[in-house]
């Protein structure tokens, strides 16, 4: 009955209603690309790469699969603070999943159009609907017996949960979040006369780890978790703009070894030339 209430309004709404939450998924799958090195023209719900496109309706955004889920957590008989918790951490859970099930299904159907069928109907419906299984599952365990994942398997699923919604934010965050501590660097090197420009490389941090870390923790009390956690998050920053400035001067080292063809520092050549790669 819950089910047959969520599901069928929700499949009888007009497609052109699910069209901001398609631009969104086309939005944060096409982020998630760039994060793997290549760079997609995202246009309304279409990604494109070079010849092949996408376009993403309601049935990619995972909304059926959120509705059925709501109905599990509606009829499973618990309190209402557990449902709230569960409902939330789990459409995190499957918007993440979702996210990166079609930023991959993409990257295939660039390659072979053979394989982007199979892995669209693999990965787009049996694995979300395991996915959805798996989530209803656990959640139901952790409703019925909250201790039962007091050890590091319940530790480590946890942090997967909690990881979901760092992991939406951060998609659209990180490229900003790049660009402010490399423009820190090329200022530092610019004030002492050196001309440095930083690949627009992005890649994920630790933040993303950190963030989760605290929240599935139980040690400590709430107040003391979030006060960790944000000086662990804050504490990436700087980390990471002394990170890049070193191995921005040793780029500049490697450079000026390789262009007059000095051999006499081998070993710091290596190492300039590591720092480069890294």
């Amino acid at each position: 009955m819950a089910a047959a209430l969520t599901v069928i309004p929700v499949s009888l709404i007009p497609e052109p209603w699910y069209r901001p939450l398609n631009q969104l998924t086309a939005s944060l799958a096409g982020n998630l690309i760039r994060l793997m090195g290549t760079d997609p023209v995202v246009r309304s719900t279409h990604i494109s790469l070079g010849d092949f496109s996408v376009n993403v309706i309601s049935e990619c955004s995972a909304v059926h699969l959120i509705a059925l889920y709501a109905a599990f957590i509606y009829a499973f008989p618990t309190g209402r603070p557990q449902k709230w918790v569960g409902f939330g951490a789990g459409v995190a859970m499957i918007l993440s999943v979702n996210i990166i099930r079609v930023a991959a299904v993409t990257m295939i159907g660039r390659y072979s159009l053979k394989l982007f069928e199979v892995s669209h109907i693999y990965l787009g419906q049996l694995g979300m609907l395991a996915t959805v299984v798996f989530i209803c599952l656990f959640w139901c365990r952790w409703a019925s017996d909250p201790d039962a994942f007091d050890g590091p398997a319940g530790y480590f699923l946890r942090f997967l949960l909690f990881s979901c919604l760092p992991f939406l934010l951060w998609l659209p965050l990180n490229r900003a979040y790049q660009k402010v501590i490399d423009g820190f660097v090329e200022k530092l090197f610019s004030a002492a006369s050196y001309t440095l420009t930083i690949p627009r490389t992005h890649s994920f941090t630790t933040k993303l780890s950190a963030s989760s870390l605290w929240l599935d923790c139980y040690s400590r009390s709430r107040r003391q978790n979030f006060q960790l956690g944000c000086a662990g998050c804050f504490t990436d920053f700087p980390w990471r703009l002394c990170f890049k400035s070193f191995s921005g001067y040793a780029m500049f080292g490697y450079r000026h070894f390789a262009s007059n063809g000095q051999q006499s520092f081998p070993k710091r050549s290596m190492f300039c030339a590591f720092m480069h790669y890294l």
